[in-house]
């Protein structure tokens, strides 16, 4: 006690008071230096996925860096600017509890149906509603195997799906990970039996992504099938869910008017995989692009669409070789007006039942019957019920009048400050002069 008492003592005689229990006040960051930190997350681009939900309140940005790397840029470029930085845990938890944000890695889907029922408690489950689940899922595989078997000349069979966004630039250069980037879009049909692809390729320059855009390279392919045949025939397509893109009544305006200007299409039937359940063939020409865009990132970044499209071309080792059409915005036609025109009752059938168009599980259109069409609601159903589309109409127009327009007059271009940052990384040559062209036409 003694020995402590002489340590304490100071200089003057005076003992140093008692510390114990006494809380040291926190240090207080700098406002500003908080700020830096929410300014440098807040210039990471949030990205546009094709697997992401509307609804969701959490952003995402890309998955090719981790939470460190970005506390490195950040500390590099509060360094090179001479500027004072936070240490790493601070940086780590301001990104973790100040903002809403996650690193997007894609995952195959996984169906919310079964997830819900393998993480219920046995008495919470609707064992009726996940077997009738599991049995629509089953016959869909099985309809889908017996239409393959069944293609023929006078039968085309085919798959149609949305590969998940490609971005330029895209590579391995820091810089590009902080700007946001042009969206392309490769819309793929793939015939069951031949396994031949069809890629429609644009990009966010020239149109956007949704009805009117897949409408469209659905009628190019449906136009190339006539043209190919002098015998009539009839095509059945599957695809996914996604209501925004395929699963509305404006794919029946597209399919309707397919029948009445190629004279030789019977019929267009649509069936739809089960929800979570939707892979197919589309998946695995998807896989083998990505293989090869993987490969040429490898030699170097990819800077315009038109890169894409030769890859995707390359992709493909052995025949049927993928074959890839670039679209503008003059290739897309405005369905969505088009089935305007020609009627708007779409949720009530002949019998006054009322329907919702996610409840449909095949549809079916006809030559000779312009103003309906069939549906099932379950893959177990062996007759069709109809929905006459001119029903609510006080007059009907005539449709031999109705024509199909273009969507778009000129190119739709980009969000001003999307091309601001790109063309900032024209002028700092982070992208070469000989694709600087691309970017400022956009």
């Amino acid at each position: 006690m003694i020995r402590t008492i002489l340590e304490k003592q100071s200089e003057t005689g005076a003992i140093d008071s008692d510390h114990r229990g006494r809380k040291v006040g926190k240090v207080v960051l700098d406002d500003n230096l908080i700020q830096g930190v929410k300014d440098h997350i807040n210039s990471i681009p949030r990205i546009e996925s094709h697997y992401l939900r509307a609804q969701s309140t959490r952003e995402f940005i890309e998955g090719g860096k981790t939470l460190i790397q970005l506390y490195r840029d950040y500390k590099a470029l509060a360094e090179a600017n001479n500027k004072s930085f936070v240490k790493e845990s601070m940086y780590r938890h301001i990104f973790n509890t100040q903002f809403n944000i996650s690193f997007f890695i894609p995952k195959k889907d996984q169906c919310e149906e079964c997830e819900s029922n393998k993480n219920s408690q046995n008495e919470q489950r609707d064992n009726t509603s996940f077997l009738r689940h599991l049995e629509e899922k089953q016959l869909a595989r099985e309809e889908k195997e017996i239409d393959k078997k069944r293609s023929s000349n006078e039968l085309v069979c085919a798959v149609y799906d949305l590969q998940a966004v490609l971005t330029v630039p895209r590579g391995d250069v820091s810089v590009f990970y902080y700007i946001s980037k042009v969206a392309n879009y490769n819309l793929t049909v793939c015939e069951l039996q031949s396994m031949q692809a069809f890629c429609y390729l644009w990009h966010e320059g020239e149109a956007h992504r949704g009805p009117n855009e897949i409408a469209s390279c659905i009628f190019k392919f449906i136009q190339k099938k006539s043209e190919e045949r002098t015998n009539d025939f009839e095509i059945i397509f599957y695809s996914d869910n996604c209501g925004g893109q395929n699963k509305n009544k404006f794919i029946i305006g597209l399919y309707q008017y397919a029948l009445k200007i190629f004279l030789n299409l019977k019929t267009i039937t649509h069936k739809f995989l089960i929800r979570g359940h939707t892979q197919n063939e589309g998946d695995s020409v998807h896989s083998v692009i990505e293989k090869q865009i993987n490969l040429s990132l490898k030699s170097s970044p990819i800077y315009t669409a038109y890169q894409y499209a030769q890859i995707i071309r390359d992709s493909k080792k052995k025949a049927p070789f993928f074959k890839v059409e670039e679209l503008d915005h003059s290739n897309f036609l405005n369905f969505k007006d088009y089935t305007s025109q020609i009627g708007n009752n779409f949720n009530k059938n002949t019998n006054s039942e009322s329907i919702h168009f996610n409840d449909i599980k095949v549809l079916k259109l006809s030559r000779g019957k312009t103003n309906s069409f069939e549906y099932k609601t379950s893959y177990k159903d062996e007759t069709f019920k109809t929905i006459d589309f001119t029903k609510k109409r006080k007059t009907r127009v005539s449709q031999d009048l109705m024509v199909v327009d273009k969507a778009y007059l000129k190119p739709c271009g980009i969000l001003p400050k999307k091309k601001e940052d790109l063309m900032k990384l024209c002028t700092k040559n982070h992208i070469p002069p000989s694709f600087h062209s691309f970017y400022s036409n956009l």
